[in-house]
């Protein structure tokens, strides 16, 4: 990490305790960092990303680039900082928010995703732990409706929503897809997922989107556009 220290500025170094402020400030000098997160006022700095993590992300952003695609005023965003109150300022793998002019809580605030996105992604190898504990705390905080986590390791999927302030599991429905409540129509064929069959997963994310229920969602995204 020396060579990005600046000589304005200090570096980011793990472990540090740094204000929402003051880690912005210091992400701004350091144009090389491309991973770091602030939780609970801590600074963690990613490991190397490893193929196996990269290729599931990847078939993540394609997954919900898919229900994007077909849904007016909803976004999905790669790794984006993400402001989450005083003290935390995590970079999500993925996220899935309703844009601000139709509805959505999270604002953008000088490029930053600042608020609560409706839906948080992380693909958990070398941070399971922490995704599954530390990051699941804050999102809950937070008020994130919904969290995901593919667990490359166990090639399983989590997915929580909150319910009166608490996440609690969902399960995969009878036909083994997963069916989001906050995105009607965000469908997830678990086993087609961790078997690489994108082309089921596709095909599972185009079925719900030729639901009834996406086509009310949308609908009602067209009349909130402010």
């Amino acid at each position: 990490m020396g060579a990005l220290h600046s000589p304005v500025m200090p570096a980011l170094y793990d472990g540090q305790r740094l204000t929402v402020e003051e880690f912005l400030d210091r992400w701004d000098t350091m144009p090389e960092l491309r991973r770091a997160e602030l939780l609970e006022g801590v600074v963690y700095l990613a490991s190397p990303l490893r193929l196996s993590h990269g290729t599931r992300d990847s078939r993540v952003t394609r997954w919900l680039g898919r229900y994007v695609d077909a849904t007016t005023g909803v976004e999905s965003a790669t790794a984006p900082t993400t402001i989450l109150g005083a003290v935390s300022v995590p970079q999500p793998d993925q996220v899935l928010f309703i844009r601000p002019e139709y509805g959505g809580r999270c604002k953008i605030v000088k490029d930053y995703l600042t608020g609560p996105p409706e839906l948080i992604v992380e693909v958990s190898l070398s941070s399971v732990d922490r995704d599954h504990h530390f990051k699941r705390s804050i999102y809950q905080q937070a008020g994130v409706e919904e969290y995901v986590i593919f667990d490359v390791m166990a090639s399983e999927v989590s997915w929580r929503r909150l319910v009166e302030g608490t996440y609690v599991d969902l399960t995969a429905d009878s036909d083994g897809v997963f069916r989001s409540r906050i995105f009607p129509g965000l469908w997830l064929d678990e086993s087609a997922f961790w078997d690489e069959d994108m082309r089921r997963v596709s095909q599972t994310v185009d079925a719900g989107l030729a639901s009834p229920e996406h086509e009310s969602f949308v609908a009602a995204l067209a009349a909130r556009r402010g």
